[in-house]
């Protein structure tokens, strides 16, 4: 502390009055007295504990914490149907005719039917692979992969993939044959027909 240069002046003081010091040793002792005395003051001031109420000044990292929203949609566990539409109409077929819409499916898919026709007149209704339905045409025989005959029918059917034509048929190619002996008598069919994937 700082009342150290009190006891240096006294010190010197008395080192004057015992002893014949002269002028120059005087001022040397004197210079010696204030350079530590100084250096002393500076020294404590230096490790000189902080102020509690002192505030310190820097600042440390900054850190953001953000909150990540995580978006959850929910999946329904039942696949997505695509139904596709091949007839939906009131068709006149004239005895002899047939009627034939065709479609592939790149996966196993599911054939809807559902017919009926005016004055119970009966019809063939078919399900045939590409191959078959050519044999058809040509007046070979043919296998169905479903075959209905009468004046109604509602139903539906599961195929795998690949080529194939849905059939109403009112000709001799199929189980049914027209009704007219002497005259020609046409059928009029209320048809829906659908497959769905």
């Amino acid at each position: 502390m700082c009342h150290h240069l009190a006891i240096w002046w006294n010190y010197i003081y008395e080192e004057i009055q015992c002893t014949s010091m002269d002028r120059r040793q005087f001022l040397t002792s004197v210079g010696a007295v204030i350079t530590m005395s100084t250096a002393g003051c500076s020294s404590e001031s230096a490790t000189d504990s902080p102020n509690p109420d002192s505030t310190d000044d820097t600042e440390g990292p900054e850190t953001t914490t953000e909150a990540i929203e995580t978006s959850t949609q929910a999946r329904s566990s039942t696949p997505v149907s695509d139904t596709n539409i091949l007839i939906d109409d009131t068709i006149e077929l004239s005895e002899g005719e047939n009627s034939h819409a065709d479609f592939s499916v790149s996966s196993p898919a599911t054939v809807e039917y559902d017919f009926t026709v005016q004055d119970n007149i009966e019809i063939d209704f078919f399900v045939l692979s590409l191959g078959n339905f050519q044999r058809y045409r040509s007046g070979q025989s043919f296998t169905a992969i479903q075959a209905v005959d009468g004046s109604e029918a509602a139903d539906n059917i599961s195929i795998s993939r690949g080529n194939y034509y849905v059939v109403l048929d009112h000709s001799d190619r199929g189980p049914t044959s027209p009704p007219g002996q002497f005259e020609k008598v046409s059928a009029t069919v209320d048809a829906t027909i659908s497959y769905t994937i």
